[in-house]
C-alpha cells in the first residue's frame, strides 16, 4: 500500500492533463466544424446562385452579362484602386504621425493621440457627409468661396481621389494606434547605438526604427486594405453621384433594383471572392513572416 500510493499520485496529474488535452482538442474540432459550416455552406449556395439561369438550368450566362452589360472588370479595378490607395495613404500618414509622437519631442502629443482615437470611433459616413458640404464640386462651401474670389472651383470630393482621401482620414487612426503601440514596446537601445555611431536622425528612423516595427506596419496595412474593400458608406456618398462604382456599391445597385438581380450579385461575389481571399491570405502571410531586420547604417 505504501509503495503503490506514490505511483498513483504521480500518475494522477498525467491523466488529468491527458483528459484536459482531449477536451481542448474536442472544443477546437467542434469550433472548426461550426466555422466551416457557417462559411463554406453559404459560399456553396452563392456559387449555385451565380450559375442559376432564368429557365431553371445552370450556366455562365450571368457572368457573361455581368462582364458585357455592367463592366465588372472596371468595377473590380476601381475597387482595387480604392482599397490600395486608401491603405497606402493611411499607412504613410499613420506611420509618420506615430514616429513623431513616439520618438520625438513634438508638441501636442496627447492631442494627436486623442484625434486618432476620435477618428477611429467616428463612422466614416460622418466624415464623408462633412466633406460633401465642404468640397462638393458645385455646392461646396470652399468651392463657392473660391469661385467668388478667383472664379475657380478647384476641389471635387466626389471623385476617386476624394474617396481615397476621406477613407484615409478614417483608416490612419488604426495604423497610428497599431504602430505607436509597437514603438512603445521596442527597446530604444538600438536607436541609441545608431546615434552614438554617428547616424543622423532620419537615417536612424529609416534603417533602425522602421525595420523594427515592420510586422506592425504590414499588419496595419493589410487590415486597412481589407476594411477599404468592404467599405460602403464613403463610396456610396462620394462615388455614386459621380458614377464611380466599387464592389460594395455595385452590389447595392443589383440588390436594390426592381426586381432584385440576385444572380448577378452572386456572380460578382464569386468573381471577386478569389481575388479578395488571395489578398487577405497574402497580407496575413506577410504579417506572419516578415521579421524586423536591422539594415547597416
Amino acid at each position: 500500500m505504501t509503495v503503490a500510493q506514490p505511483v498513483l499520485t504521480a500518475s494522477l496529474p498525467f491523466t488529468m492533463r491527458r483528459r484536459r488535452s482531449a477536451g481542448l482538442l474536442a472544443i477546437y474540432v467542434l469550433t472548426a466544424i461550426v466555422l466551416l459550416v457557417l462559411t463554406v455552406y453559404p459560399m456553396v449556395w452563392l456559387l449555385i446562385g451565380s450559375l442559376s439561369e432564368k429557365n431553371g438550368s445552370y450556366g455562365l450566362t450571368n457572368y457573361v452579362e455581368l462582364h458585357d452589360k455592367f463592366g465588372a472588370g472596371g468595377v473590380l479595378l476601381n475597387s482595387w484602386i480604392f482599397a490600395f490607395g486608401s491603405a497606402a495613404a493611411a499607412t504613410v500618414t499613420g506611420v509618420l504621425l506615430a514616429v513623431l509622437v513616439a520618438r520625438t519631442d513634438v508638441p501636442f502629443k496627447n492631442l494627436a493621440r486623442f484625434s486618432a482615437i476620435l477618428a477611429f470611433v467616428s463612422p466614416p459616413w460622418l466624415t464623408a457627409m462633412a466633406y460633401v458640404y465642404i468640397a462638393s464640386p458645385n455646392a461646396g462651401l470652399v468651392n463657392q468661396f473660391l469661385d467668388q474670389i478667383i472664379g475657380v472651383k478647384p476641389f471635387d470630393i466626389q471623385s476617386m481621389s476624394g474617396m481615397i482621401f476621406v477613407t484615409a482620414l478614417f483608416l490612419y487612426s488604426f495604423v497610428f494606434l497599431t504602430v505607436e503601440a509597437a514603438l512603445s514596446s521596442v527597446d530604444g537601445s538600438f536607436e541609441e547605438a545608431a546615434r552614438v555611431a554617428g547616424a543622423r536622425p532620419l537615417r536612424v528612423v529609416c534603417t533602425v526604427t522602421l525595420p523594427l516595427i515592420t510586422p506592425a506596419i504590414v499588419s496595419a496595412t493589410a487590415f486597412s486594405i481589407i476594411i477599404s474593400w468592404g467599405l460602403f458608406a464613403v463610396p456610396a456618398i462620394l462615388g455614386m453621384p459621380a458614377r464611380i462604382y466599387v464592389f460594395s456599391t455595385q452590389l447595392y445597385l443589383f440588390l436594390s433594383s426592381f426586381p432584385p438581380r440576385l444572380e448577378l450579385a452572386a456572380a460578382m461575389g464569386v468573381t471577386s471572392s478569389p481575388l479578395r481571399s488571395w489578398s487577405e491570405c497574402w497580407s496575413g502571410f506577410c504579417g506572419a513572416v516578415v521579421r524586423p531586420t536591422l539594415l547597416p547604417w
